[in-house]
């Protein structure tokens, strides 16, 4: 895992995460954290948008990992929610039982407007 692997965005309201590789898995998942973690902790948690729709597999690690930056985002008050994009994933998702932790969108707009009507509460 790269850091170029991840694009981040700032928004007003909410960052954008934008993963770029096809896979997360425990080989990607310590470096992947360390890079989060560091980033988010600057801006304190604040509402994320975790894109995933480049990512074909992801393991234990990863779910571990995002569930982990969700949590210490709500604890500052804030939402992170996961768009995955395709149907692969979004099957690995419910599988997963994911969708019972995370709200997840098929597309960027749906979880933007999502985080968006959250900021207006």
């Amino acid at each position: 895992m790269r850091k170029n692997y991840i694009n981040i965005t700032e928004h007003d309201t909410f960052v954008y995460v934008e993963i770029m590789q096809d896979r997360i898995d425990l080989f990607d998942t310590p470096e992947m954290s360390k890079y989060l973690h560091s980033f988010l902790g600057k801006f304190g948690y604040p509402h994320l948008i975790i894109d995933m729709r480049n990512v074909q597999r992801l393991d234990s690690a990863g779910y571990g990992l995002f569930i982990t930056i969700m949590n210490k985002c709500k604890k500052k008050g804030n939402d992170a929610v996961l768009v995955c994009g395709h149907d692969q994933m979004m099957e690995n998702v419910k599988i997963a039982k994911i969708d019972y932790i995370f709200n997840v969108f098929i597309t960027y707009e749906e979880a933007e407007a999502f985080i968006l009507q959250l900021t207006k509460s």
